[in-house]
């Protein structure tokens, strides 16, 4: 965005919010009595309960009602309708989050975004690829508040320091009424689900949740045949099973704790990855040491993207993860509250992965897997909460700690590329330690509706990677590696972060702030067994931003609007970056994170609901996001492409409920069209390393209490149209000779069959 744009929207956005006259009275200057009621959303982001419209930060909430509506049980799911987030990977059980540009697939390190559930961090593994520790949300998604993401550099009051955003996932906790609801789903790919949950109050102090869910669903490309399936089998297929319960009590008026414990696990047959080309060169290695691998791209073609040829690689994935979560309240008095988090988890994921599509040896990441990655994390975060000076200020001080220990054993998968096989093992460690500190100053004595925001951390991380790569020869892959074939490498990073800003309520319905704000993200290890010394370690990356905004909602006679809008300017600083080349020590390809240089990130987000009354709501979303790199370092490969980051992505919805009576109940119908731009779905140069424009079309209808009863029937169809786009790519047609792209899913539609009892119903 040049500095004219920028320009002209900081003076749109102090016109538009300035003057909402439609709002108020203007004779009096006080709030109509004729405003529809609009449904105030809860928030957490900044670690205390509070109204979205109030929160000086640009959020996107999804309620567990829209979640369902929008058949919406993924990270993959959640991106097409929240300004400036997405999600891509070469493969789709490793999904890798970004926001705001900031998200690339650094192997070796942490990631840009972080995914929370009940405000621990998830523990992520640096070599699988999988930020946030549960493949994207799936099995993750049920019996929630809402999930909230979280924009930007969130530097201060969030335990892992994100350049890009958070993800926040909050289940729905315990109350006193007995409640619950049990509801299943059936749908096409003899797709088969069930969400239940029971609420029971236990005593006058303490109350009992427990949740379920599960899907079983058939996957939607079929592989000819596999070495240990000749007949074939089906991939990108879903079977996932969790479960999660909650207990809170009270002790006394002042204390109160709520323990969580939480269990995930999936089992599937793995992702596909549909062959587009091979190198036509016929002295490239692909050609000389498998002369018919080039035929079967014409097979592949011939096959569509949702049937692929033989492979030479049992596919599967296996993820599995518990924990457990404590959260200790207790009010020292009416202005002091003492909060404590504690929590432990441990996951274990296992995955196989045939890059080349085809029934050839010529380039599989993970052929097979014998020891799988194991992450363990313990967490303590200890926070006050204070009101001061007679209200004038809202504080939240604490200490946060996490650790997750290396594991004794390496994990072990065979790798093979043109036939030549490597036994590879990994391990990591990491911990973090910080303090904070946070206010919100009320500066309505100088200017009614002035408020400040303030805060500062200090991080200490240590990281380490050790990395075991053996030919099967048992010669070292790496000359430079220890006697026993490692490379290891740790190193430690800090850094502080801050945020301050500057918030006016020009009217109890409008808000506008000015905010900037520094993230930073520690390095990593680039400890592949072909590569260069020189390449081994990256350090780490700064973002710091500024973000004007603004938060209004507008009276509009019998309607309500309600718009958010947020303009940004990122200054990256020793910005992360994969480069993908040829291996000068295997010939294989060679992915390894540079610190490349400088950039400078414009972008624009808006969301707006207008509630017109008699059951009819209209949504929408707009982002726009401009990359440029000011400076780059020396040996950064050009062209750097920025992956998947489309200039411009938006989206519509409509929501319409039928004027029927109470006794036959509420039916409604809605649909949702989201578009993106083109993206690069890699940073190699290659044709089939672009996704073009796309957009998405979902589609729903709902009645609630059918004839009065409390039963509900759903409907909802995703990808209406059967678009074809791709989610990931392994362009490697200049390295190891072929090109692989990962398609989104089909059109999938369901039926869901609910009751509710107790006080749900």
């Amino acid at each position: 965005m040049n500095s004219a744009v920028w320009r002209s929207s900081m003076l749109a956005l102090g016109i538009g919010l300035a003057y909402p006259g439609t709002a108020f009275s203007q004779e009096t200057g006080s709030k109509t009595d004729a405003r529809p009621a609009v449904d105030e959303v809860i928030v957490t982001a900044r670690r205390r309960e509070e109204q979205l419209q109030d929160v000086p930060l640009a959020i996107t909430v999804r309620s567990q009602e829209e979640l369902t509506r929008e058949n919406i049980q993924s990270i993959g799911d959640l991106q097409h309708s929240v300004p400036s987030l997405t999600m891509y990977g070469p493969f789709r059980n490793t999904p890798i989050v970004s926001i705001r540009g900031q998200g690339g697939f650094t192997p070796g390190g942490i990631p840009s975004v972080v995914m929370y559930l009940n405000e621990i961090p998830l523990a992520t593994s640096a070599q699988a690829g999988s930020p946030g520790g549960a493949l994207g949300g799936n099995g993750l998604f049920y019996d929630l508040e809402n999930v909230q993401v979280l924009k930007g550099p969130q530097g201060t009051l969030f335990g892992r320091n994100t350049t890009g955003g958070a993800i926040l996932v909050q289940s729905r906790r315990p109350d006193d009424e007995f409640a619950g609801y049990l509801t299943t789903t059936v749908g096409d790919f003899d797709d088969r689900e069930i969400d239940a949950a029971l609420n029971v109050p236990l005593s006058a102090t303490s109350a009992f949740r427990l949740a379920i869910n599960g899907q079983e669903r058939d996957g939607f490309t079929d592989v000819k045949a596999t070495p240990s399936r000749p007949n074939g089998i089906d991939l990108d297929d879903e079977e996932h099973f969790s479960v999660r319960g909650s207990l809170q009590f009270k002790i006394g008026p002042a204390f109160e704790n709520l323990l969580i414990a939480d269990y995930m696990r999936s089992e599937t047959n793995g992702t596909s990855a549909i062959l587009k080309a091979v190198n036509a060169n016929p002295l490239h290695p692909v050609n000389r040491f498998f002369p018919d691998a080039a035929q079967l791209v014409a097979v592949q073609d011939s096959l569509g993207i949702r049937d692929q040829v033989p492979l030479d690689v049992d596919m599967s994935s296996k993820f599995k993860r518990w924990s457990l979560t404590d959260t200790a309240t207790y009010e020292v008095s009416d202005t002091l509250t003492v909060r404590n988090i504690a929590s432990y988890s441990y996951a274990r994921y296992a995955q196989t992965i045939d890059g080349d599509g085809t029934v050839f040896p010529i380039f599989e990441p993970i052929a097979d897997q014998e020891e799988p990655y194991v992450t363990r994390q313990y967490t303590e975060e200890l926070q006050l909460q204070g009101n001061s000076f007679d209200g004038v200020l809202d504080w939240t001080a604490g200490f946060f700690y996490l650790n997750q220990p290396e594991e004794d054993d390496f994990t072990l998968h065979t790798n093979r590329v043109f036939g030549a096989v490597r036994y590879i093992g990994f391990k990591q460690f990491e911990r973090s330690t910080a303090v904070f500190l946070q206010g919100d100053l009320d500066l309505s004595s100088w200017a009614e509706g002035l408020s400040a925001t303030a805060g500062v951390r200090y991080t200490w991380e240590r990281i380490g990677r050790s990395n075991r790569d053996v030919r099967a020869t048992g010669v070292c892959t790496s000359p430079y590696s220890s006697a026993d074939c490692v490379l290891s490498d740790a190193e430690s990073f800090d850094a502080p972060t801050w945020t301050i800003g500057l918030n006016y309520e020009l009217t109890p319905d409008s808000l506008v702030y000015i905010a900037s704000r520094r993230g930073f993200r520690s390095g990593g290890f680039n400890l592949v067994g072909d590569g260069l010394p020189q390449d081994q370690v990256y350090d780490q990356e700064y973002v710091t931003d500024i973000e004007i905004g603004g938060k209004a909602r507008w009276n509009l006679g019998d309607a309500m609007l309600t718009t958010n809008l947020a303009l940004y300017r990122q200054y990256y600083r020793d910005a992360q970056l994969s480069q993908s080349s040829v291996s000068a020590i295997s010939g294989g390809p060679l992915s390894v994170t540079k610190n490349a240089g400088r950039a400078v990130i414009d972008g624009v987000e808006f969301e707006g609901t207008l509630s017109l009354g008699e059951g009819f709501e209209l949504t929408s979303h707009f982002a726009y996001i401009d990359y440029d790199f000011e400076h780059l370092n020396p040996g950064v490969v050009l062209p750097v492409h920025i992956t998947n980051i489309p200039h411009y992505k938006y989206g519509i919805g409509a929501n319409y409920e039928l004027p029927l009576t109470r006794e036959l109940g509420q039916l409604s119908f809605s649909m949702n069209w989201n578009w993106q731009d083109d993206v690069y779905l890699t940073t190699i140069v290659d044709p089939y390393a672009i996704q073009e424009d796309y957009g998405l079309l979902s589609l729903g209808a709902s009645w609630r209490n059918l004839a009065g009863r409390p039963i509900d029937l759903s409907f909802f169809m995703n990808n209406a149209t059967d678009e074809e786009y791709a989610i990931g790519a392994l362009p490697l047609t200049a390295s190891v000779g072929v090109a692989t792209v990962a398609y989104g899913a089909p059109r999938m539609w369901g039926v869901r069959l609910g009751y509710r009892f107790g006080a749900d119903r």
